[in-house]
């Protein structure tokens, strides 16, 4: 549901570049978190696995669209997004965070994954 919301703010038809700081964040926290499909009795279960593994790519894609969409009002923000997943790749991190990482990365494109 949280995705569905970010999606149709960040992604409306007018005046959306307002609150990009407000939903680029959570899909960030959502695609790159740790904690996220983790377990506190360190077994999990495929299906809840494969939810966790849908959810980042759909946050991932909803990046990827954003900066897609705002690429010639905000050019910065391709760089900015890629500074966040280099970031996040940089500090040993769990492969829950690295999977996401790599999926913002792909969001962006080839030239994203070279860089």
């Amino acid at each position: 549901a949280l995705l569905g919301v970010l999606d149709a703010v960040a992604l409306a038809p007018c005046g959306a570049e307002l609150y990009l700081h407000q939903c680029l964040p959570p899909a960030f926290k959502l695609c790159l978190s740790p904690a996220m499909g983790s377990t506190t009795s360190g077994t999990r279960h495929s299906s809840t696995s494969a939810q966790h593994a849908a959810i980042r790519r759909r946050a991932a894609a909803l990046i990827g669209r954003v900066v897609l969409r705002y690429k010639d009002s905000i050019p910065e923000l391709y760089a900015e997004v890629c500074r966040v997943a280099e970031q996040a790749l940089r500090q040993s991190p769990a492969l829950a965070t690295v999977a996401g990482a790599a999926h913002v990365l792909r969001a962006l494109g080839g030239r994203a994954v070279e860089e």
